[in-house]
């Protein structure tokens, strides 16, 4: 049992590198091309109509739109799935194994967020505070299987804890501080189908079919709420049972297992692809890096987040809520500080959600966060890579 459980984390650390990798290089083609003699052909098609019609009712977005409101609806669900099934069944689940990770994501959130609004506080740019908050799932767990064989598999553990509880409060902060104009009529009717799929499934009633249906109409509504279409996704993993409600056959858990790789392989790529394009031009290089978004940002996430997640996990400790992980010490806590602090794509994703109407300033910040997250990704590794002293 404790073999297969240690088989299933390894192999999903391959994964999750190879998924970095894959990320990495779409936003390095995506890097070039802007700023090639192919520039225009790659903005050309990233902002390609399509356009989709059901008798009356119809949707005309660009590529970029199509994939960052309705593809990574899918990402989002299947990181609602995953984190319905930590808090019910995974390392979430104990109050004594949560509370470190929990502490640590926290803190992990809150000090980047006060260091962006320390340089950005009462400009303009000082929406993008929920930028440096986030973690990145795929990069991180894939830069940590780089030293899988120097740290200890708690460890492991306890970073893919302490992500998903970030994936949670980033979600939170979409949810509430990154919103438009609210449609309460379009809101009350996504809730109300979301409240039906609840009650079929308490009835026993539960099948793809039906979650596919009512999946769409939700996202629908939610497109046209004001709230980011992108949280249905995760209501609708929430409401996902783990196991069929008659059958007892595991739900949750396939779904994860199925979409994982369509998820990992394709949507994240094409949403690395058509959101890493950034036009870098050597007069401005100097201005952006010194702009406070790039400043706030950076070392948000290069600085905030290991002091972050080591200060409230220290704290935790100190309160006797927590112990750190079998075999841990500090310095491989601060390598893990590190890594969390690769934001990619959350972070880019918040970026848009921060500067819909403000191109300049998004593409400052994504600037910086690929240079931050790269950064902090290298010298997480150098650190975990260092032997222990014996």
């Amino acid at each position: 049992m404790i073999r297969s459980w240690k088989s299933n984390i390894l192999n999903f650390l391959k994964l999750e590198m190879a998924t970095g990798l894959l990320i990495l290089s779409a936003a390095v083609i995506a890097l070039v091309l802007s700023n090639s003699i192919f520039s225009e052909s790659y903005f050309h098609f990233i902002h390609l109509p399509i356009n989709l019609s059901i008798g009356s009712f119809k949707l005309h977005y660009g590529l970029q739109h199509w994939v960052n409101d309705a593809l990574m609806v899918l990402f989002f669900y299947v990181a609602g799935l995953e984190i319905k099934k930590e808090l019910i069944e995974g390392e979430l689940a104990s109050p004594q194994k949560a509370a470190l990770p929990i502490f640590s994501a926290i803190g992990g959130m809150i000090v980047p967020a006060c260091i962006y609004f320390f340089f950005n506080y009462n400009l303009e740019s000082q929406i993008g505070w929920g930028i440096p908050m986030a973690t990145d799932i795929a990069f991180s767990l894939g830069a940590l299987s780089l030293v899988k064989q120097k740290v200890p598999l708690s460890l492991k553990v306890f970073l893919l804890s302490l992500a998903i509880v970030d994936d949670l409060g980033a979600i939170l902060v979409i949810a509430l501080f990154y919103t438009q104009q609210v449609s309460v009529q379009f809101l009350s009717w996504a809730f109300a189908l979301l409240l039906l799929l609840y009650i079929l499934r308490k009835v026993g009633i539960f099948n793809l079919p039906l979650l596919v249906v009512t999946g769409f109409l939700v996202w629908i509504c939610f497109l046209k709420s004001g709230v980011h279409s992108t949280i249905a996704g995760v209501l609708l993993g929430f409401i996902t049972p783990l196991y069929h409600p008659k059958t007892k056959k595991i739900i949750a858990g396939n779904y994860i297992h199925k979409l994982h790789s369509f998820v990992n392989f394709a949507i994240l790529p094409l949403f690395a692809f058509s959101n890493a394009g950034i036009v870098i031009g050597s007069q401005n290089l100097l201005t952006n890096f010194t702009h406070p978004v790039s400043i706030g940002t950076f070392f948000g996430l290069l600085l905030g987040k290991p002091l972050g997640v080591l200060s409230f996990a220290l704290l935790s400790i100190k309160l006797k809520l927590s112990s750190l992980p079998a075999f841990v010490n500090w310095r491989q806590m601060l390598g893990i500080g590190l890594l969390s602090g690769v934001g990619f794509t959350m972070s880019i994703f918040v970026t848009n959600l921060s500067f819909i109407n403000n191109s300049n300033l998004a593409e400052i910040a994504k600037l910086s966060v690929l240079l931050s997250s790269v950064l902090a990704a290298i010298i997480g590794i150098i650190i975990l890579n260092k032997k222990q002293n014996t």
